[in-house]
């Protein structure tokens, strides 16, 4: 039932994220609060969920509210990066720590005895505190103001092909985030806490290289960036399949982590800075032919590893950073590192 339910919020998503950054576009900055607040209205109201019909309504319902706030966040970071400095790097890093604060939050909650209802609920406050800073107010941003921008995604070659370079690295990523910790227990005999060990640093990783790119992926071609960060995905995904060792394959975690870090916050950045007041739009279709990877992944590494094993998995998501890598040199060829482009600028 809990399958059918994660693919309730797969649905649920895909129509949010095709609507959320062409509305930031138009209407600036509130949207974003408005996803926030939708966000923690329905992760609450899915905890109360007394039936499995009644699940899977709200976890369509929650992924639309998440869908929506990912590329109404990813659209406004965008807008404000206009005449400044790129931000999208940091912008993912402290979505990383977010998350691991969160889970973290979230356990501790249960193993004291709160039940499910009180730890979301606490967690909703947080988010629609954040949500009331979220007003459209920005001074001297793009997303404090409506503008005159498209009303629908941009749909352009260019825009899909990186958005295919996002699904490459969202399917490392999910692959990592489903099957990691299991094969490491089932394959390697790890120990539960070993491998959840392995998790943090695999999220520690994602950390490390956004907050590095951040510092010096404006001196470094986008090409050279993404190329690099396939390799490095491939080589920890090829540790895993083959490692004969539980050491190295725990290490090869943090590398899958560096490995996936910068590929999607770069390539909006690159989407964004372009397309003037069509910044959310262009995102839109970039996350949305990405997210394809977090759907597609983590089942299809089980189905390989029903067929074959785990480790024939991992061998998979090796071939998977190796593509990543040759594709990101190739159709990011010649371009130079994303500088943010003023407001006027020419679609991309």
């Amino acid at each position: 039932m809990m399958a059918v339910a994660m693919v309730a919020t797969g649905a649920g998503a895909a129509p949010a994220m095709i609507l959320s950054g062409p509305a930031l576009d138009r209407h600036g900055g509130r949207v974003v609060g408005i996803a926030l607040v939708l966000l923690a209205v329905t992760a609450w109201v899915a905890t109360l969920s007394g039936s499995p019909a009644a699940l899977v309504a709200t976890f369509v319902a929650v992924g639309f509210a998440a869908g929506g706030t990912d590329i109404a966040m990813n659209a406004a970071v965008s807008h404000a990066e206009e005449g400044g400095r790129p931000l999208m790097n940091l912008a993912h890093a402290l979505f990383s720590v977010g998350a691991a604060a969160g889970g973290a939050l979230g356990g501790l909650g249960r193993e004291v005895g709160l039940g499910a209802p009180t730890v979301m609920g606490g967690l909703a406050l947080l988010l629609l505190a954040v949500a009331g800073t979220n007003r459209g107010s920005s001074s001297g941003a793009h997303v404090g103001i409506s503008t005159p921008g498209r009303s629908t995604p941009r749909i352009t070659r260019f825009l899909v092909g990186i958005g295919s370079l996002v699904a490459l690295a969202f399917l490392v990523e999910g692959s990592m985030f489903s099957w990691g910790a299991i094969h490491l227990v089932d394959d390697f005999g790890a120990s539960p806490g070993l491998a959840g060990f392995a998790v943090a640093l695999f999220y520690a990783g994602s950390v490390a290289g956004r907050i590095g790119a951040h510092l010096r992926g404006a001196s470094i071609p986008p090409a050279l960036l993404v190329g690099c960060s396939g390799v490095a995905a491939a080589i920890g995904a090829a540790v895993l399949a083959w490692s004969p060792a539980t050491a190295p394959a725990v290490a090869a975690c943090l590398l899958l982590g560096v490995g996936t870090a910068a590929v999607a916050p770069t390539l909006y950045g690159i989407a964004g800075a372009g397309a003037g007041d069509a910044r959310g739009a262009s995102i839109s279709t970039v996350a949305l032919v990405g997210y394809s990877g977090f759907l597609v992944g983590p089942p299809l590494m089980g189905l390989v590893a029903d067929a074959a094993s785990l480790r024939a998995s991992f061998a998979g998501i090796a071939v998977a950073g190796a593509a990543l890598a040759i594709g990101g040199s190739l159709a990011l060829r010649g371009r130079a590192p994303v500088e943010p482009a003023d407001g006027n600028a020419p679609p991309a």
